[in-house]
């Protein structure tokens, strides 16, 4: 009887234990506002990616007008 009293003790300590290990750090506020500049890193970084984007695909429509211009070009050319 006493044992298992004992035993109930030392896992009721452990319980304690592994509650407090859950708990968060005293540290919380730094490490949440440096998840938010990780934050906002990742985001000037998508909107960096989204401004190459739009810049690749208006090259791209500039380059396909200046292709249907020409062959718009050659066939009135040839037409003359």
């Amino acid at each position: 009887m006493d044992e298992k009293a004992q035993m109930d003790e030392a896992n009721a300590q452990g319980n304690e234990e592994a509650m407090q290990e859950d708990q968060e750090p005293p540290t919380a506020p730094s490490s949440s506002s440096r998840v938010n500049e990780d934050n906002f890193q990742l985001m000037f970084g998508r909107l960096d990616s989204l401004a190459t984007s739009m810049g690749n695909l208006t090259t791209s429509f500039d380059n396909f007008l200046s292709m249907v211009t020409q062959k718009f070009g050659s066939i009135h050319g040839g037409n003359q």
